[in-house]
């Protein structure tokens, strides 16, 4: 089914507001959100983790799960960056349809990175949670 979202991204020097409309699957315990803006596309997924992946000029998979440490490779038409992703926050909010809260910091050598994320789902498939 499709619905609007609207991703709100904050850190690493950038501010980005994507809204569009999404096509939202579920499966089992997981649900889906797969769009595209701005010459990228995009699948947020939430299940017992998060993940966020981005594909287009920029691309990278981050993988949010407050009991470990995970890696991420971010790619961009430098090379490839490898991190380590501390997440600080993950936390999914059914009130008033899908929206999900997150934190958090990507450990490269030599420096860190905080990022804030929200996610809403706004369309009829993620107001009927």
């Amino acid at each position: 089914m499709e619905t609007d979202v609207v991703l709100f991204v904050n850190g690493g020097g950038v501010r980005e507001k994507i809204a569009a409309r999404a096509e939202e699957t579920r499966a089992d315990s997981a649900v889906a959100f797969r769009f595209a803006a701005d010459g990228a596309e995009y699948l947020l997924r939430f299940a017992k983790t998060a993940v966020i992946q981005r594909t287009g000029g920029i691309a990278y998979r981050i993988e949010l799960n407050p009991n470990k440490t995970t890696y991420t490779e971010i790619v961009t038409e430098y090379g490839f960056l490898s991190a380590e992703v501390k997440t600080l926050r993950a936390e999914i909010l059914r009130k008033n349809g899908f929206h999900f809260k997150g934190e958090y910091e990507l450990h490269y050598e030599g420096y860190v990175q905080r990022h804030q994320v929200s996610f809403f789902a706004l369309g009829e498939g993620g107001m009927n949670q």
